[in-house]
């Protein structure tokens, strides 16, 4: 029998947070031509690529899903300005996903983002032998909402655009119950 690794107590807290959601663009294409043991290796690329670029912008990566990284912002650390670092971020991550398809020899594809801001559960969760630090809540599945239903590019909700649009340009795109999602416009400052 395996002995359990001390793990940390469970609970969480409520935090004030931005949560990003990033995606590759037809992702099943890609994951059936390559095998599985290369497949592991894009993968490795892939969230190197894109959590590099979370990481300098202040966010904790949350976690791995397939081709989908969950990052949160202003948790567990504090950080000024979240919604800005992570637009920042979405936008930054741009030049350096080139950079992954070139290495990976592949055309379009492009990265899916969204964005949210809200308060959110975050804590130690799970089986007291095997837990992790995550986020739950409206604002994390209305993240992961954005980025499934615009593809591709930087979408963002409305309190996100609330907290940046003096910093970015933005246009609304469409409603998400009654909530107004916005694009961030091509060539938007980093």
């Amino acid at each position: 029998m395996m002995t359990a690794i001390p793990q940390p107590a469970l609970g969480g807290k409520i935090y004030r947070a931005t949560v990003m959601v990033v995606d590759i663009e037809d992702f099943l294409s890609i994951a059936k031509a390559l095998p599985l043991d290369e497949l592991g290796t894009f993968l490795n690329d892939f969230y190197r690529t894109v959590g590099d670029v979370i990481l300098a912008h202040g966010g904790y990566i949350d976690k791995y899903m397939n081709d989908t990284v969950v990052a949160l912002f202003n948790v567990p650390e504090a950080l000024p300005h979240h919604e800005e670092e992570a637009v920042r971020a979405a936008l930054a991550m741009q030049v350096p996903y080139a950079a992954f398809l070139d290495r990976w020899q592949l055309d379009g594809h492009r990265l899916s983002v969204g964005i949210d801001t809200g308060d959110v559960l975050a804590g130690y969760f799970g089986h007291p032998a095997r837990s992790e630090f995550t986020a739950f809540g409206t604002t994390v599945h209305r993240a992961m909402v954005i980025q499934s239903s615009y593809v591709p590019d930087v979408f963002i909700g409305e309190s996100t655009c609330r907290a940046v649009k003096h910093l970015f340009p933005t246009r609304p795109f469409d409603q998400l119950g009654d909530e107004t999602v916005y694009e961030v416009l091509k060539g938007a400052s980093q």
